[in-house]
């Protein structure tokens, strides 16, 4: 599998975009997460219209803003006579998802009526098969229904996180991951009940002992820390900070 970090960011930051994952394995290719900027980043290395799933941790504007974006770039490419691939496009999420969609449509009437369709499935505790992998999803705590997901192909997994603030869940559905992504969003001095903590995220990682992890979802405020530090505390293994546009082969 290999895993490329469109955004790593929130909605605050300058220099990062926002959450935002594009996941490959073999042909398939499928996104976690589409926060606002999103398409601009995916179309720096891949095509937009090759993509047919998104599986959305929850419908935060961070998480989310550019599905609208992405399917109205598929219909442009109709309107204006270039290739459009009319395979169905696939939108899994918490539940609630199948409202924001369709909010999304009476908000934006351009992709209210589109040349593919648009299959929305709600997950809760779930496993399902879906192109090359295995996906798992579980929810997790933030103040709006959100769910993590692992996906496993080949032998290997990824786990993504979403927004959450510590909870067993999301230590389960990651134990023994090869890599997990873990939103890693506040410092300690402003711990709350919807977000990680350096240290909290070193916590979940001593207990689900994932071979790498990633840290992502910054808001500015945990960039003026010594991030990894915090997460040291309590993990020892391999520990990364996510940037825009890297690359990680699992």
């Amino acid at each position: 599998m290999k895993l490329t970090v469109l955004g790593s960011g929130t909605i605050l930051s300058k220099e990062r975009n926002s959450a935002a994952y594009l996941l490959e394995h073999a042909d398939a290719k499928v996104l976690v997460d589409f926060g606002n900027s999103a398409l601009s980043q995916l179309k720096k290395v891949q095509d937009p219209n090759k993509i047919f799933s998104l599986f959305l941790t929850h419908a935060h504007s961070d998480h989310a803003l550019d599905l609208i974006s992405l399917l109205a770039y598929k219909k442009h490419l109709k309107f204006f006579r270039q290739e459009l691939d009319k395979s169905q496009f696939n939108l899994f999420g918490p539940k609630g998802t199948k409202e924001f969609f369709k909010n999304c449509q009476k908000a934006f009437p351009m992709i209210a009526s589109l040349d593919f369709g648009v299959k929305v499935t709600e997950l809760e505790v779930s496993k399902l098969k879906h192109f090359a992998f295995t996906v798992k999803s579980r929810p997790v705590r933030h103040v709006v229904d959100t769910l993590a997901y692992r996906f496993e192909a080949d032998g290997k997994s990824v786990v993504f996180s979403g927004d959450t603030s510590y909870c067993d869940a999301i230590s389960s559905i990651a134990e023994g991951a090869d890599l997990l992504v873990l939103e890693c969003s506040l410092p300690k001095e402003m711990k709350g009940s919807s977000h990680l903590t350096p240290e909290e995220c070193g916590l979940i990682a001593a207990k689900a002992k994932p071979k790498k992890l990633l840290l992502s979802h910054f808001y500015p405020m945990v960039e003026g820390t010594d991030i990894l530090k915090e997460v040291r505390k309590n993990f020892k293994g391999e520990a990364m900070l996510a940037k825009d546009l890297m690359e990680i082969k699992v």
